[in-house]
């Protein structure tokens, strides 16, 4: 019996660290997307205030006050303003996953920061919609057998029973 006792103390304290460090990998991948999103609003504000400047810059073409070398200087820091809060926008854009159809996410074993190679099973999508929309060929000769409201089987060798 104390072999039994121990032995489930031992599986409740394992999963109690197992929660504890997903726990802690999660709260570390949220606060990596918010210093990446004040990072992408930080570079947009530099974006703006990059273009307010070149802006008057051009406003003082005719002036006397007009300087070439300070109107270079003004549109080269926008456009590079403008880049870096690109580039942060795309590796945001990167990062996010959309399911084609309304779903559930399954259960997965993947640990945040994991490097996916092209094809990697992220996730399994549990359908939470009665109703899926699926674009397919139809010779004609069977699209009288077909009418609105009819059930149909679909399959795909993509995805298994």
């Amino acid at each position: 019996m104390q072999d039994a006792e121990r032995r489930r103390a031992a599986q409740e304290k394992a999963e109690a660290e197992a929660a504890a460090r997903r726990a802690a990998e999660e709260k570390a991948e949220a606060e990596a997307a918010a210093r990446l999103a004040a990072r992408t609003a930080a570079a947009e504000a530099e974006a703006r205030l990059a273009r307010a400047n070149l802006d008057r810059r051009e406003a003082l073409r005719n002036s006397p006050a007009f300087s070439i070398q300070e109107f270079d200087k003004s549109r080269e820091d926008f456009a590079a303003a403008t880049a870096r809060a690109q580039s942060l926008k795309v590796i945001i854009e990167r990062k996010r996953i959309v399911a084609p159809f309304k779903a559930r996410v399954g259960i997965t074993d993947l640990q945040p920061g994991a490097y996916l190679e092209i094809g990697t099973l992220i996730v399994r999508l549990q359908g939470i919609d009665d109703d899926v929309y699926i674009d397919f060929a139809l010779p004609q000769e069977n699209a009288a057998l077909l009418h609105p409201g009819d059930e149909v089987a679909v399959t795909s060798p993509a995805l298994p029973d």
